[in-house]
């Protein structure tokens, strides 16, 4: 029979006695209201309509507390990387609509609407200017607060790229390293890479890994139950050395963990905008955090991923 109903996050799930209505609006991590303040004009102009109109204030008022209520309770209340909340940009809709009523309703009062126009549009290009931060990895994708936030308010310079995205950990609390080198060079260094592409670089001795458009670049699968041995978590720290032709990559170091059921991806990093330079050598590092693992079948696999210009990878780690 048929399953109408499919659980597409697994190991999520409610907690009603629990919510995150504060964070999920005015937090600095991933508040709607801080990230796209055209919604709170929106919701403020429930306001307006108290008396005018008391039905549309309460069916409104009340729609949106449940909305924000319901989904602030998900396990990942903060909806994981991205900008803003993003459950709440299925009901952008029905706060346009409740904007363009409040607009609508004040048009004849010819100073407060404009004074309202004035502020929407300052608010347009405050967004925009966040949205170009969190594009060129200024703002964190799943980690700000309020000190990283004005730290970077509304900086665009060229020296912010990346600012919040160089690893950090505490390696006293590692019991044990594996470390992984990889020459390319030498093809026996090569039997756990599958869909390898290489590539050569004017003045560059050495053979590198070549990551083409539409292509995986290389699959690198590692069976994890060898180094778990405490079936505590994991550290996967990554570094290579990375050469782009120009800066319209689109490249992501991605990261699966999977047994035959069940499978957890990470983006480590776009490499689009945090690899700065053009025809330059830059090093690259990036790291993630493992759960326990949940079989001994499990096994991670790393490979690239990219729908832009050729980029060059060598002296992975």
């Amino acid at each position: 029979m048929y399953n109408y109903f499919s659980i597409t996050y697994q190991g999520y799930s409610f907690d009603f006695l629990n919510p995150h209505i504060r964070e999920d609006l005015f937090g600095y991590n991933k508040g709607n209201f801080v990230y796209v303040p055209i919604t709170f004009i929106s919701v403020i102009s429930l306001l307006y309509f108290i008396r005018k109109n008391v039905f549309q204030f309460i069916t409104g008022t009340v729609f949106f507390l449940i909305v924000v209520y319901v989904f602030s309770c998900y396990s990942m209340w903060n909806n994981g990387a991205s900008y803003g909340i993003r459950f709440l940009i299925d009901f952008y809709g029905f706060l346009a609509v409740q904007l363009a009523l409040f607009l609508t309703a004040i048009e004849k009062k010819r100073t407060f609407f404009v004074s309202c126009l004035a502020f929407i549009l300052l608010c347009s290009i405050y967004d925009q200017i966040q949205i170009f931060q969190y594009n060129k990895f200024i703002l964190h994708h799943v980690d700000m607060n309020k000190e990283k936030f004005w730290k970077v308010f509304l900086k665009t310079r060229h020296r912010y790229y990346g600012i919040f995205y160089t690893p950090q950990f505490d390696s006293t609390k590692v019991d044990r390293y594996y470390v992984f080198n990889f020459d390319f060079d030498e093809d026996s260094a090569l039997s756990a890479f599958q869909h390898v592409t290489f590539g050569e670089l004017k003045n560059y001795p050495s053979r590198v890994i070549k990551v083409n458009r539409d292509h995986s670049g290389f699959t690198y699968k590692l069976a994890l139950h060898q180094y778990d041995e405490q079936n505590s978590p994991l550290f996967i720290h990554v570094k290579m050395g990375v050469y782009q032709v120009n800066k319209r990559n689109n490249c992501r170091l991605q990261l699966w963990v999977q047994d035959d059921s069940t499978v957890y991806s990470w983006d480590l990093r776009i490499l689009r905008e945090y690899v700065k330079a053009k025809h330059k050598w830059q090093d690259f590092e990036s790291y993630k955090y493992i759960p326990k693992l949940q079989s001994e079948k499990e096994y991670l696999n790393m490979f690239f991923t990219n729908n832009g210009q050729p980029v060059f990878i060598d002296n992975l780690e």
